[in-house]
Parts: structure tokens; sequence; C-alpha cells
């Protein structure tokens, strides 16, 4: 990874006295099943659509910011993302990687990662710092698709009473690790028309489709372990209201 990040553009001198190096939040996502689609489309048009699609999906979901330090870097499958150390920045950033994941599992597309605090330089051309190896150390190979939450994220969001109120912060099922609660918009689905919210019956009713499908297909374990996990977190938080369909 750190070939990838830390690049300097050839022939630019480094600023005196260095890189601007502030404190903020830093999420690194990863997404699974990336090499599988890229052969895919090696050999399909179709599937090179849907690849564009999904990348499409994956470079503009969270867009960047400057008004709240929000920058966006993507590289393959691969996607860091920074915002200033504020309640609002906390925010731009947990709700644009929740958003990020609600529309992408529509596609069968997973994410694994983290959002942690620490010191980062994230300009056009390099990118580096421990924040980034903070949210990327929660990218570790065999844990289920979920985005991990570093103690001091945590911290924050129980410290901020808009934060916690908002319902981003709940445990992995099996392991009682705190995640992002990726599904937290469609929880609280009741059925109930309200002026400006999403009707979730149908994407929500595609989003267990999908994750029904893949738990029952025949393919690697590793695989489908990944998604029996979510469909477990789904059955748990979503489908005991009986509004939409169990997986």
């Amino acid at each position: 990874m750190a070939d990838k990040l830390q690049t300097l553009t050839a022939g630019q001198d480094p600023p005196v006295g260095g890189f601007p190096y502030p404190e903020k939040y830093v999420a690194f996502i990863d997404m699974l099943g990336f090499r599988k689609f890229v052969e895919s489309a090696d050999t399909s048009a179709e599937a090179r659509e849907a690849l564009a699609k999904i990348v499409g999906i994956f470079r503009t979901t969270i867009g960047a910011h400057e008004g709240l330090g929000v920058r966006v870097t993507h590289f393959s499958d691969s996607l860091i993302v920074s915002s200033e150390r504020s309640e609002r920045g906390l925010n731009a950033m947990l709700s644009g990687c929740t958003w990020l994941a609600l529309n992408l599992v529509q596609y069968a597309v997973l994410l694994r990662g983290g959002i942690a605090v620490g010191g980062i330089t994230h300009e056009a051309d390099v990118l580096f710092g421990m924040g980034v190896n903070r949210a990327y150390a929660f990218e570790k190979s065999g844990l289920p698709p979920r985005i991990g939450l570093d103690r001091n994220v945590v911290l924050d969001i129980q410290r901020s009473a808009m934060l916690s109120s908002f319902g981003f912060l709940t445990e992995d099922h099996i392991s009682g690790e705190q995640m992002l609660h990726i599904f937290r918009e469609v929880e609280g689905y009741d059925a109930k028309p309200k002026p400006g919210a999403i009707v979730w019956d149908r994407h929500g009713a595609a989003i267990a489709e999908v994750i029904r499908l893949y738990s029952n297909l025949e393919q690697p374990e590793e695989v489908r372990k990944k998604y029996t996990w979510l469909a477990e977190y789904w059955n748990r938080v979503v489908s005991r209201r009986n509004i939409l369909p169990r997986v």
C-alpha cells in the first residue's frame, strides 16, 4: 500500500517545512471481490459496463468538500477519505460511508475497512500518515464486510448529542466490536410516507434479495460466509420490524 500512496510528482519539490499534517478523521475502504469483476470484464462487454457502473458509484458517492476538509482519493479497489476532526466533519464521513455501502450492496458489492483518527497529509499528489495506517489496519482478510471504528471515533460519536442520536454506532453481532451501522437508514423504516424521506420498499427488498441470493449461491466458502454474516446482521436490525423481508 505504501508504494501506491506515498508518491510525489516527478520534479516537484516538497514545501518548505514539510507537508501539512493535521489530525483528521480518515477512512480506508476496500471493495471486496474486485479482482473477479476485473477478470470478468476482460472478456465481456456486458461485464465491463457493469464494472464501470460499480466504479462510478465507488468514486462519486462520497464527494470532496473543502469547507469540511473532506478529501477523497480513489485507486483501484480502494478509497481513502479524510475530513476535519469536528462534529460536522465526522457526520459527513459517517454518512458518506453509510451511503456508499448501501449503494453498492444493491449490486452485490461488499465493503470492508475502517475509520480512525490521526495525522495525515492528503494532497493531490501525496498521501500518508498515521491516520491512514490506523484506518487501513481494519482491512484484514477474513474479517466480515464491515467498516470498523477506532476507539477515538467511537468516543467522539458518543460525546456528540447529535451524532449519538443518529444511530451511527452498532456492534458486530459475533465479535461485539464497534462498527458503522450501515443499515441505520433502513432499520427505522415503518412504511409510513414522510415528506422528503426515502420509500424503502423497493430498494430494501432489492438489498434483501441480493443478500439472500448470495448467501445461498454455490460459491467459495469464504465468500458465502461474508453474505451469511450480512444476512444475520440484516435480520437482526431490519427484518425484526416485519416490514422489509427477511433473508
